[in-house]
């Protein structure tokens, strides 16, 4: 049995093979990683649907923080019930 171990939305078992359910342009990605990169996050969303392309840009929002760009190389420790915004960059053609 998988089975989450957590603690206000933070996982206490880094170490196991979990899934974790975030939210990228408020529809529901679940992802089976602990750690993962931008471009990792943004491939999962578009895998599960979520209308966006790997060109645009990831933002996590943080409650009481600013929001913060995750670029494609960067590294995101996965919490439960994480939020991101993924939207075109700026394009003038």
């Amino acid at each position: 049995m998988n089975t989450e171990i957590e603690k206000d939305g933070v996982d206490l078992e880094p170490s196991r093979h979990t899934t974790t359910l975030i939210e990228v342009n408020e529809l529901p990605v679940t992802v089976t990683k602990h750690r993962m990169r931008g471009a990792e996050i943004k491939a999962a969303a578009i895998a599960q649907h979520v209308p966006i392309q790997p060109s645009f840009t990831l933002i996590l929002k943080q409650h009481g923080r600013p929001s913060e760009v995750i670029g494609d190389d960067d590294e995101v420790t996965m919490h439960k019930g994480q939020h991101f915004s993924c939207l075109p960059g700026d394009d003038n053609s």
